[in-house]
């Protein structure tokens, strides 16, 4: 994400955006995230601090964390009621994993 120009940017999706600023913070992907809207302005100081929050986005959530690594993963659910999403963050195999779960695009609880 670093690497693209800020027109470079501006042809990727809300997602690779979130989870590319989510890993490097990214002055230029700010810029076009902000630009784009996507975040609210309560979202905006948690991402920025790195913290999870119910009633976030899942965006917010990729921005904030980004995509869990290789000691993590994301478990999807499908029911009649919608997609249901669980994220695993361990930053290695001896930490203990956060689990995020993520309801129809918003973060419905979280569990250290």
């Amino acid at each position: 994400m670093a690497s693209l120009s800020p027109s470079q940017l501006t042809t990727q999706s809300n997602g690779a955006l979130a989870n590319g600023y989510g890993i490097v913070r990214d002055s230029e992907v700010r810029a076009e995230l902000e630009r784009r809207k996507i975040f609210t302005s309560q979202e905006w100081p948690l991402i920025d601090a790195k913290s999870v929050a119910v009633g976030m986005s899942e965006l917010a959530l990729l921005a904030s964390q980004g995509l869990p690594g290789i000691y993590g993963g994301v478990n999807t659910t499908v029911t009649a009621s919608g997609a249901s999403k669980q994220y695993v963050y361990r930053l290695t195999e001896y930490h203990k994993p956060t689990y995020v779960y993520v309801d129809n695009g918003k973060v419905t609880a979280y569990q250290r």
